[in-house]
């Protein structure tokens, strides 16, 4: 998605969030979102000069590791579980 249109998204968000309830909904609406799925972060970063190869190593790094978390191991001293 190009970022011109990441504040549009954004626009619609809480023109949706407004809509559904208005300011005095928010609080019970997080609450509610944070008791069911924990708190989210949002981070983006743009690689765009990334070598490709770099990119590659990354991805492949990241495809084995979940599947070795997948698998039951331990990560951190904490056991990972599969949600399913």
């Amino acid at each position: 998605m190009c970022a011109e249109k990441d504040g549009l998204w954004a626009v619609l968000l809480w023109l949706s969030i407004l809509a559904g309830g208005g300011a005095r909904a928010w609080p019970r609406s997080r609450a509610r979102h944070w008791a069911t799925y924990g708190r989210n972060y949002y981070t983006r970063h743009d690689h765009e000069d990334l070598d490709s190869g770099v990119a590659q190593a990354l991805m492949q790094a990241v495809a084995d590791q979940s599947r070795r978390l997948a698998s039951g191991a331990n990560s951190a001293g904490a056991r990972v579980r599969c949600g399913r």
